[in-house]
């Protein structure tokens, strides 16, 4: 019960943060391929800004619908 509660609480976290996470992730993959494309290797961009929000957005909505289905189903369907 606690596990899937905490599921739930850290979907709701990146339902609600996902902005911020997908900048943090994205200004760390952009300084990766800067990197890599300075040593020879040559990497396709970094996907745009507006894109990585939603797709964050949408890994945070689809967790938090399962998580909440998952609860419904243990509560009542025993």
């Amino acid at each position: 019960m606690i596990l899937e509660i905490a599921r739930l609480v850290l979907a709701l976290l990146i339902l609600c943060f996902h902005r911020q996470i997908a900048d943090f992730i994205l200004e760390h993959e952009r300084r990766l391929v800067i990197m890599l494309n300075q040593r020879g290797l040559r990497l396709p961009d970094v996907p745009r800004r507006e894109l990585v929000h939603n797709l964050y957005f949408s890994i945070g909505a689809i967790a938090s619908v399962a998580c909440m289905a998952r609860l419904w189903m243990t509560f009542y369907l025993g």
